[in-house]
């Protein structure tokens, strides 16, 4: 039951982050990236080394209709003493740099919601992918090749983690 509810609350979240993201803008032929989605379900049971326990959440990524800037929103449910969130490079159970900041503070606590959200462009990469292209990121998370990883107090490595999917491989309503 659990599960369905989860993915009702981000089908219904993502529903509605669509409709803010989306500009009636003709797309290029430049910018083929753009309007695609990619998301990540964030738990602990993926992160390396499994930590004794940890939050659950999501991350919701959109490419906004330019094809060089991607809007997100963090979600978290229980996390204690958060100090930083992250998309990194890195296959499914492999630890990688970090390649775009998205949570950099200390919520005192337990906290649940809305973590952080913003837009991502190319003067935001980090890391290996510091000078690099937004295509470069794109290709990178369509190719499976990313996670999102929420930092904390406890566990400054990581807490808790998901692997970035595509919208076009069927996760986002998983």
């Amino acid at each position: 039951m659990h599960r369905v509810a989860g993915g009702f609350v981000r089908l219904a979240v993502l529903v509605a982050l669509l409709g803010l993201f989306t500009v009636a803008a003709p797309v290029s032929a430049a910018s083929v990236n753009a309007g695609h989605d990619y998301s990540a379900t964030i738990t602990p049971g993926e992160e390396v080394p499994v930590p004794d326990a940890g939050p659950y959440g999501w991350a919701l990524f959109h490419i906004n209709d330019d094809g060089q800037s991607m809007s997100w929103v963090l979600w978290v449910s229980v996390i204690n003493d958060p100090t930083a969130a992250h998309i990194h490079v890195g296959g499914i159970g492999v630890n990688g740099p970090v390649v775009v900041p998205l949570y950099s503070g200390k919520t005192v606590g337990a906290f649940s919601g809305v973590l952080s959200s913003g837009t991502i462009t190319a003067a935001d990469l980090t890391g290996p992918m510091k000078g690099m292209t937004m295509d470069d990121l794109f290709a990178a998370m369509k190719s499976g090749k990313t996670y999102v990883n929420v930092h904390s107090a406890k566990h400054p490595g990581g807490e808790s983690r998901g692997q970035v999917h595509s919208d076009e491989d069927g996760s986002l309503v998983g």
